[in-house]
């Protein structure tokens, strides 16, 4: 397998649901949630932005970690099997 290949989110939530759902699609509905409270009551945005900025990388980051995670027990499960 080439090292340029990425992997999909969709074989992550096959794999691992419930910490695909935690650390990646939590903190975006999360970020997304606060803009919208932001913009509804007309609070300083600045903040909000800032959280929602600060969300969205960890989810990227969190989302980076899972494929590699995911990628190391594959690859020692065919290790296994040799």
């Amino acid at each position: 397998m080439p090292a340029t290949d990425t992997f999909p989110l969709t074989e992550l939530f096959r794999t691992a649901p419930v910490e695909t759902a935690l650390v990646v699609v939590a903190p975006v509905v999360l970020a997304l949630a606060q803009l919208a409270i932001g913009v509804f009551t007309d609070g300083p945005l600045l903040p909000v932005i800032g959280f929602a900025i600060v969300m969205g990388a960890f989810a990227a980051v969190a989302a980076g970690f899972l494929e590699a995670t995911h990628r190391r027990r594959r690859l020692e499960v065919e290790l296994e099997l040799e």
